[in-house]
């Protein structure tokens, strides 16, 4: 249950800093090309981790993915500066 309403925290935070920083006209595009990108990368990642749990083994893929999550983490941690919205 806690993945899913950080899941959603993460969802809200992400939308409403978008609608604070994109102007009205901007905000179809911004959804759109995210969309597309979201779709393509599933698709990509996917297909590359299919390919990789049959050549080599689940746990590969488990660890893989583990530390790819890990990075992501730690990238967000470093550059937290980036992501604060300022209202003026």
């Amino acid at each position: 249950m806690g993945n899913g309403v950080v899941q959603q925290l993460k969802g809200i935070v992400s939308e409403t800093m978008l609608q604070k920083s994109a102007t009205t006209d901007e905000l179809p595009k911004i959804y759109a090309g995210q969309s597309a990108m979201i779709s393509l990368l599933f698709g990509i990642s996917s297909l590359s981790f299919g390919a990789i749990a049959e050549l080599w083994d689940v746990r590969v893929t488990c660890i893989l993915a583990a530390t790819l999550l890990g990075l992501g983490t730690l990238f967000a941690l470093i550059r937290r500066r980036d992501f604060i919205v300022t209202t003026e």
